[in-house]
């Protein structure tokens, strides 16, 4: 009833960037995995701030490139990648 409902949002809430792991989209082809449906629906609803129906209009596909940017994890720059930022905006003079 209405107490396990609360509870699902509940559960949504928090679980709403667990659909960002790539780890439960990554299936090894010996043993395909469940699509985490839950872990979408609140990704999209929650992040993506998807209607309900914008959702269900999606394709899978289409639904992991919109979560693309969130999986991204940004790593330093390179030593020279960092010269070049360092060149092209340098400190001022006060």
């Amino acid at each position: 009833g209405a107490h396990a409902m609360r509870g699902r949002r509940r559960g949504l809430r928090q679980d709403c960037f667990s659909a960002a792991r790539s780890d439960i989209w990554v299936t090894d082809l010996n043993e395909p995995k469940v699509f985490p449906w839950d872990e979408a629906m609140a990704f999209a609803f929650a992040v993506l701030r998807l209607t309900p129906a914008e959702f269900w209009a999606l394709t899978p596909r289409e639904l992991a490139l919109a979560m693309q940017p969130f999986l991204k994890v940004n790593a330093a720059p390179s030593r020279s990648e960092f010269e070049t930022l360092i060149g092209a905006f340098p400190d001022r003079e006060s």
